[in-house]
Order: structure tokens, then sequence, then C-alpha cells
């Protein structure tokens, strides 16, 4: 059985993952929504773009909920600020290989950045209050 703290940080990544990933799926579903390539291809699949919807929703969910849990793991050895400050380099470090590879992010990248380094440098560590 865990402890308080072990649990207060799981459940605090687990509810800042889940941030994380109901605001990216209104965003990818915003940004799928608004451009006209996308609307023909849901056209031709004959996919609808609320069907679509319940597929990213539980994709992003998996996936960010298992980050916000691995995160919430890791913040148990880190102590605040160094776990906020890391939080915001590693995010920061994969800014800039995006931008080396792919160019200039656009709104989308820019606004899953901002709300994941909201939610797991800021959330994360005030809900888990541990360290």
């Amino acid at each position: 059985m865990p402890d308080g703290d072990t649990a207060s940080a799981l459940l605090a990544g687990w509810v800042s993952g889940a941030a994380v990933a109901f605001v990216t799926t209104a965003l990818v579903l915003l940004a799928v929504s608004r451009d006209p390539a996308w609307g023909e291809r849901l056209n031709r699949s004959r996919l609808r773009l609320p069907l679509l919807g319940i597929v990213i929703v539980n994709a992003m969910m998996l996936f960010w909920t298992l980050v916000g849990l691995m995160l919430g793991a890791i913040h148990l050895g880190i102590e605040q600020p160094a776990f906020s400050l890391t939080i915001a380099a590693v995010i920061g470090l994969g800014l800039v290989l995006f931008t080396a590879v792919r160019g200039m992010p656009g709104w989308l990248t820019w606004s899953t950045v901002g709300i994941a380094l909201l939610s797991f440098g800021g959330l994360l560590p005030a809900l888990a209050g541990v360290g």
C-alpha cells in the first residue's frame, strides 16, 4: 500500500496528465476541423469528426496520463523548484529539437508546449504538495 506522499504525487500526476489530454484533444480537433485537407480526408473515408474525437481523446488520455503518472513518481525524488525547472528544461530542449527538425512551430505546437509546461511544471507540484 503506497504511503500518503506517493499516492498524492501519483494522483497529482494523473490529474495533470488528464488536464493536458483534454486540452490537447480540443486543440487537435480544432486544428483538424479548420484544415481543408483534413476535411476532404474525413469526407472520403466517411469518418466523422465526433468519431475521430473519440479516438483522439482516448489516445491522448492514455499517453498524457501515463506521462503524468511517470512525472508524479519522479516528483517524489526531486524537490521544488528543481522539479519544475527540470520540466521546463526538458520541454525547452524538446522544442529546440522540434524546431531543428521541423522548422518553426505553429500555434498547435506552442499551445501543447504551454499547457504541458503549466500542467506538469506548475499544477503537478501544487497538487502533490510533496518535496
